[in-house]
């Protein structure tokens, strides 16, 4: 014995199905709507802490470069003055003694190859 299942809708019951999947539509994606806002507000202090770190990485580079930049010219007015100094020694030991004439050649060699090298 075979049963024959029939379905019948009214026209009124066929739009009563339509509108309640419409609605059902709808709350589904105001769901994900709000639940998608509300996890981009979560993410957002995250993002902005990210890009305000960023940002200050960049600023310690440029600053260590700077700095490196100020390194070598303070070595470089170091290494001028002691050989000033060198020869301001030479000339006063051969003013005190009258001796010493290799050390103020050595010296007067030393200062020019310095004032040459930069």
């Amino acid at each position: 014995m075979e049963q024959v299942i029939s379905f019948s809708f009214t026209p009124s019951e066929l739009w009563t199905w339509f509108l309640g999947a419409c609605v059902a539509v709808a709350t589904i994606s105001g769901a994900g709507a709000a639940l998608g806002s509300w996890l981009k507000k979560a993410k957002q202090p995250e993002t902005e802490r990210e890009l305000r770190i960023s940002k200050l990485e960049e600023t310690v580079a440029r600053h260590d470069a700077f700095f490196r930049a100020d390194k070598c010219r303070l070595d470089e007015i170091e290494n001028g003055n002691r050989v000033t100094q060198m020869a301001l020694l030479a000339l006063l030991d051969h003013g005190i003694d009258g001796n010493n004439i290799e050390q103020m050649k050595q010296a007067k060699e030393d200062l020019q190859r310095h004032l040459v090298e930069r």
